[in-house]
């Protein structure tokens, strides 16, 4: 109700089982998802009837996402935590105050939003909108939040455990690249990005550039020869999409140091490491 009564939420719907709590001159409509209040100088009675018909809840309730995400394709919660429990919720007679539990992350848990990839950027983002200038925002295990709430012990702190994502879009691919740079790494052939706590700290480009190596006899072949070779590798893997090619080349080559003239970069000096799986 704080984030209602300060403006930050159009609208809030209670949990089962809570006690209707002062309604400070808000509105309340009952829905087959629940009891909302609301306030009405934001949104009306009849958007949010509709909009539980329409299975769009988080979009009334400011989530950064209309509805939960499909089985099987969440990453995590957003949870929205107080340095300070908050006020203990009414509960229905005969049972006592109802106290949020602390996270082993540190803090109360004000809100959790369970969100898939596509939608995790908009749901820190409208996290971090109604979240007040103590608390934190982050993404953590929703398991984990269950267990939380039930009075279990956290396996672990999800606030510590990177998620790793696909790559959104161009703009996702600016904004990694200038916080690289910011640590002094460049980036190249990005297909994932990793996160931790909600920000971007790393990536992988997993499959995302093909590699070659060859030998090419010294005293038989010329330049001339060798810059067919490259032309007709780097042609076919054109033809197959790419946008890079990556050329295995150790020190003690030729071409070490003068791979230039071709078009190539060298990037840096790196051992190939290779496992066997």
């Amino acid at each position: 109700m704080g984030w209602l009564r300060a403006g930050k939420r159009r609208a809030v719907l209670l949990t089962a089982g809570a006690m209707l709590p002062d309604l400070d001159g808000f509105d309340v409509v009952a829905t087959e998802a629940g009891l909302f209040i609301y306030d009405r100088q934001q949104i009306s009675q009849a958007e949010i009837l509709e909009a539980v018909k329409q299975d769009r809840i988080g979009w009334v309730l400011g989530y950064g996402l209309e509805r939960k995400p499909l089985a099987g394709t969440e990453v995590g919660s957003v949870v929205v935590r107080a340095k300070n429990p908050p006020s203990p919720q009414p509960s229905p007679p005969g049972e006592g105050a109802r106290q949020p539990a602390s996270s082993a992350n540190g803090g109360y848990e004000k809100q959790a939003v369970v969100t898939d990839e596509g939608h995790l950027a908009n749901a820190l983002a409208a996290a971090k909108e109604v979240a007040d200038p103590d608390d934190t925002v982050g993404l953590e295990s929703s398991q984990d939040i269950v267990d939380e709430r039930r009075g279990l012990p956290r396996r672990f702190s999800t606030r510590f455990y990177p998620v790793v994502r696909p790559l959104r879009d161009d703009e996702d691919l600016r904004r990694l690249q200038m916080i690289a740079a910011e640590d002094n790494h460049r980036v190249i052939a990005p297909t994932y990005v990793i996160e931790l706590d909600g920000e971007i700290v790393g990536y992988l480009g997993i499959n995302s550039m093909p590699m070659y190596q060859g030998w090419f006899h010294t005293k038989k072949m010329g330049p001339g020869n060798s810059a067919q070779v490259f032309t007709i590798v780097e042609h076919k893997f054109r033809m197959d999409g790419h946008k890079f090619v990556g050329l295995l080349l150790p020190e003690t080559s030729p071409f070490a140091g003068g791979m230039a003239r071709f078009g190539y970069e060298k990037v840096a000096t790196v051992g190939l490491e290779v496992k066997r799986l």
